[in-house]
């Protein structure tokens, strides 16, 4: 009997599930179907020569894998130390207004300095310094070390990429109190002792101060032969504070976007991982003149390759196909990757809620998911989507009365909520303001209205097709979505077209849709056997309509 999904992938030949997880942190096989981005060059740079920049995109495009590959690479790369910084000081600050960048930066030197030390530990004769530098590092010892303990150590030491040596076995597993540990590796270094009991505090050290430090550590680390230091700032709108909203996300990391003289250093530099719901709250202050940045964009064919590198991974290279794992044909297949949005984490979420469904049917048989069960899959990813997205119960309520992909004002309050005009506006509003629905750019006329009004349609494909339930999955997409013959970005609008309206753009590049939807491309449902041959390559899709 299968008790698992893990036993039912070992059972056909895998080596364990291969949607189980869409954490990059929990990847064993990431580096194995890791696909590089274009830019991902860029981002690394030069590490004697690095920058400071930003990696911007979407929840579950791969931000985080980017960051683990420059983990990994700081594991392999001469002079280069990773830092992640994930762990913000916002316990003592509870509006995020207030953060300054000074909390934020003696955070970070706290892990610096255990870099350092544990650096010095490794090096068989030590590290050469004068006696100023010397003196200076002891300086800041007893400013950023003071009173930290055995949590804050351990804690610290997670966050360091690049440095050999067992680091756990030094600060951690020695059994000694850590004020030991500092003062037994600086008198190998002929550095002297410190008390950490009784020591400076860093509450009353000015920005100046705070900066001359930072020039300070980053000569040190230049003089020991590491020339870059990547301060890896990931996960700003996971914490308690921040949450799903946007505007905190960007609070929480506005002070470091204000000082360009941080950002332009010439050894630490920081590499940030950013929700792309943020660019709205940096317009006026962020310096994209001076700071590289990067969009992460995937292209279906690339998410294509990245399943199947992902499958052979996970299936020592057996196995590379979803149709391999799958009971059914190629449109089928085509409806996965269609759902998924060009979302990496989505396609194994969808294929996630397939096989959750296939095994809970199935039990104990080894069975490939058939068409009904795939289908079912999507629905529940996408009734999951829309509970992700929608947080507010009364708008997931009001959004599921709607039941059309295109609607209007006049249809709202005539036909759904049987209310005033301006009852239904102040339903719409919010449905705006989010972006989860947006307007046409041209007015239309209709009955029973003196003046034109707007048409509104769904921004995301699977809110679109929550909200439509009442038609069959298959239909909903001949009906309602049409692919952008110029950015291939799918687009939500009704074929049925009872507005009549003449043109419609696309969302994201405004190239005109409607003359792509006619009946004849419409009703051109069956593919050749030459546009299966370009499907399966990833060419083009049965709803590039």
């Amino acid at each position: 009997m299968i008790h698992s999904s893990a036993e039912y992938f070992k059972t056909i030949g895998f080596k364990e599930d291969p949607f189980a997880s869409t954490n990059a942190l929990k990847e064993e096989f990431l580096e194995e179907y890791f696909i590089t981005p274009p830019y991902y060059h860029s981002l690394v740079g030069s590490v004697k020569s690095p920058k400071s920049s930003f990696v911007i995109a979407p929840r579950g495009t791969g931000k985080t894998a980017q960051r683990v590959m420059l983990e990994k690479l700081s594991e392999k790369e001469n002079g280069m130390l990773a830092v992640v910084y994930d762990d913000f000081p916002i316990e003592k600050s509870v509006d995020l207004k207030k953060l300054t960048l000074d909390e934020h930066l003696k955070r970070i030197m706290r892990i610096l300095l255990i870099a350092l030390l544990s650096e010095a530990n490794n090096r068989i004769d030590g590290l050469i310094l004068n006696s100023y530098e010397k003196k200076q590092i002891i300086k800041l010892i007893q400013f950023y070390l003071c009173g930290i303990n055995t949590t804050e150590v351990e804690n610290s030491i997670k966050k360091l990429k690049g440095l050999s040596g067992k680091l756990h076995d030094l600060w951690i597993k020695a059994g000694k109190p850590i004020t030991s540990i500092v003062n037994s590796i600086l008198t190998k270094n002929k550095m002297g002792e410190v008390d950490l009991d009784v020591c400076k505090s860093n509450d009353l050290i000015n920005s100046d101060e705070l900066s001359s430090h930072y020039d300070f550590i980053e000569h040190i680390f230049n003089t020991i032969g590491i020339t870059s230091v990547f301060i890896l700032v990931d996960s700003i709108d996971e914490t308690v504070a921040t949450g799903n909203n946007a505007e905190k996300s960007y609070l929480l990391i506005k002070p470091f976007i204000l000082d360009l003289r941080l950002l332009e250093r010439n050894t630490i530099v920081f590499k940030f991982f950013v929700w792309n719901k943020i660019e709205e709250f940096w317009a006026e202050e962020f310096r994209k003149d001076r700071i590289e940045h990067f969009v992460i964009t995937w292209k279906q064919e690339e998410i294509r390759e990245l399943i199947s590198k992902r499958l052979a991974a996970f299936s020592y290279g057996k196995i590379s196909k979803l149709k391999d794992i799958l009971n059914c044909d190629d449109n089928t297949i085509e409806l996965i990757y269609l759902f998924a949005n060009n979302s990496p984490r989505d396609v194994i979420n969808i294929m996630k809620s397939i096989f959750d469904e296939h095994l809970r049917l199935v039990k104990d048989q080894i069975l490939k998911p058939e068409k009904n069960t795939i289908i079912l899959g999507i629905e529940n990813f996408c009734k999951n989507k829309f509970e992700e997205l929608i947080s507010n119960d009364k708008q997931r309520i009001n959004l599921k009365r709607v039941k059309l992909a295109t609607f209007t004002i006049p249809y709202l309050y005539n036909e759904i909520f049987k209310c005033e005009s301006s009852t239904a506006r102040n339903i719409l509003m919010p449905w705006t303001q989010a972006g989860i629905v947006y307007s046409s750019n041209n007015k239309i006329r209709v009955d029973n209205s003196p003046n034109p009004i707007n048409i509104y349609t769904f921004s995301d494909l699977r809110i679109a097709r929550y909200v439509c339930s009442n038609q069959k999955l298959e239909e909903f997409v001949k009906r309602n979505v049409i692919q952008c013959p110029e950015c291939k970005s799918n687009n939500i609008f009704d074929k049925d077209n009872k507005y009549g309206l003449k043109a419609w753009q696309c969302k994201d590049c405004m190239t005109e849709l409607l003359d792509n939807c006619n009946d004849e491309v419409i009703n051109k449902r069956i593919p050749t056997q030459k546009s299966k041959d370009n499907i399966i390559e990833g060419q083009i899709s049965l709803f590039d309509l």
